[in-house]
């Protein structure tokens, strides 16, 4: 949700000129620049740092403080996800902003065929 809203306010922001973009040449420049770095990346882990590393980049443009590194997570999210595909998704992760531990799932996902918010709520 904050960084939902810092990007808002960012788009906000350039629409009333108080953060200015560059110009047409310079964000084409750094788009290809962006897709050379893209084209090099060897695997899961390279993307996850390398989004991780624009993700960041993005946070610092519009001045965003709070700490949104997630690389361990989803490093973790992409050995269980490589671990067993079946069964990745009933793991639980810590919340990087409250430091909760969200609740594992009472039944395993691929068993669960209701995928209803207020089922998932109800099942906790």
């Amino acid at each position: 949700k904050q960084w939902y809203q810092r990007r808002v306010r960012g788009v906000a922001s350039v629409i009333k000129g108080i953060i200015q973009v560059p110009d047409r040449e310079t964000c084409v420049a750094a788009i290809a620049a962006q897709l050379e770095e893209n084209a090099v990346y060897k695997g899961c882990e390279d993307q996850i740092h390398g989004q991780t590393k624009y993700v960041k980049t993005l946070a610092d443009d519009l001045g965003y403080t709070e700490n949104i590194d997630v690389t361990e997570l989803f490093l973790a999210w992409e050995h269980h996800k490589d671990e067993n595909i079946l069964t990745y998704r009933d793991r639980s992760h810590q919340s990087i902003v409250t430091n909760d531990v969200s609740p594992v799932h009472p039944l395993p996902w691929v068993k669960c065929m209701q995928d209803s918010l207020d089922a998932y709520i109800n099942a906790i």
